[in-house]
């Protein structure tokens, strides 16, 4: 798979989806706007680590539900 879509994600303790190194976690942008905002974030995505990161680019959205990205062919 090359992107994964992850609904309700487990965050530990420091608000952050430990992932093995196969893959890059994007949040929304949200999350990294103080404590409260990253413990609402409900969506993140898995892109694999060997997609090329110039094949893509993350969306800006106020919202911790979506985490939007624009594929670039």
């Amino acid at each position: 798979y090359d992107i994964l879509a992850i609904q309700e994600p487990y965050k530990n303790h420091q608000h952050l989806t430990p992932v093995s190194s196969k893959w890059r976690v994007i949040y929304p942008p949200t999350h990294l706007q103080g404590d409260a905002k990253a413990a609402m974030t409900r969506s993140v995505l898995f892109i694999n680590s060997e997609l090329s990161t110039n094949s893509w680019t993350a969306i800006p959205v106020d919202s911790p539900d979506i985490t939007p990205v624009e594929l670039i062919a």
